[in-house]
């Protein structure tokens, strides 16, 4: 039944089904939630994105009286999805949530970043990269961004809800090494947010309350988390991607692969027993870094704006 769950089956198809209380499902699904959120955690291990190429964006949950807003972020050469952060406001804390997730289980501070249009996303990745500096002088060491960083952006261009352009930015680093970067991943040619895109399409389908213009509403005191973490968990160990077939240089024949499996951070595919009766490690959520403020992120994106004008 949690695999039914985490593959988007309505929890009402469940009990009239098997003749449940949906109480009884409702408990089960929260607990499977802040398991799954716990083998998140004990994934999201140092050097875990080794690529480098991660791409972040929000998305909104209906609910009754107010939506709220999904973060996730995505390593595009392994589609696996290290970040997540739920919030009811879209602000500078809900970025930063995965943003801190993000660089903690990265391999190195040379990386590329791409984002969409939201001006606080930009700040708030340059301020999670940021690190001290220590020089023997005395007073608080200077924060720095590490050598390597490439920060791009791609803002959508709307009439109304149909996206008629995308602007393609560099925040910080130059167009050539951008290209390179994707290049190297194989990853594209231009700026994009294709995969993280892909992802949110993908946890739509499997979370009825994210799905566009459905009655499917979440309840006021409902807290989504939970679903959204065992739904990411299913995609990144138990779900086999089209793109990620491998065939090594003695094979015959081509290997599916999970995002995990990609990544180097498991053999097989993991079933959903598997999933539900692996004891994780206690691992610590990484702390965000204080958001920047409005005016500053504003500010580094004017600067953006008029470098490609120049």
């Amino acid at each position: 039944m949690i695999g039914l769950l985490a593959h988007g089956c309505p929890l009402q198809a469940i009990v009239a089904v098997f003749g449940l209380d949906e109480r009884t499902v409702a408990a089960w699904a929260r607990a499977a939630g802040r398991h799954a959120q716990a083998v998140h955690r004990e994934l999201r291990a140092p050097g875990a994105v080794a690529r480098c190429h991660v791409q972040a964006d929000e998305r909104w949950v209906k609910r009754r009286g107010h939506v709220v807003r999904v973060a996730a972020a995505v390593e595009a050469p392994t589609r696996l999805r290290p970040g997540a952060a739920v919030a009811r406001p879209r602000d500078a804390a809900l970025i930063a949530r995965p943003a801190a997730q993000v660089v903690a289980c990265a391999a190195s501070g040379a990386s590329l970043l791409c984002v969409d249009g939201f001006h606080a996303d930009a700040g708030v990745f340059r301020a999670a990269r940021r690190t001290p500096r220590r020089t023997g002088r005395r007073g608080r060491p200077r924060p720095v961004l590490p050598d390597g960083l490439q920060l791009a952006q791609g803002v959508k261009r709307r009439t109304g809800r149909i996206v008629r352009a995308l602007e393609r930015r560099v925040v910080r680093g130059t167009a050539a090494a951008i290209t390179g970067v994707l290049l190297a991943t194989r990853s594209g040619r231009r700026i994009h947010t294709a995969d993280v895109e892909r992802f949110n399409a993908t946890l739509r389908s499997r979370l009825a309350p994210l799905g566009r213009r459905n009655r499917r509403l979440l309840a006021t005191d409902a807290d989504p988390s939970g679903s959204v973490y065992l739904a990411g968990v299913a995609y990144n160990l138990g779900r086999f991607h089209a793109a990620l077939a491998h065939r090594g240089p003695d094979a015959a024949a081509w290997t599916a692969r999970t995002p995990a499996m990609a990544a180097g951070l498991a053999a097989h595919r993991w079933t959903v027993a598997e999933l539900l009766h692996h004891r994780p490690r206690a691992v610590p959520e990484p702390v965000p870094h204080r958001p920047p403020k409005p005016r500053t992120v504003d500010r580094w994106a004017k600067r953006a704006a008029l470098r490609e004008a120049a």
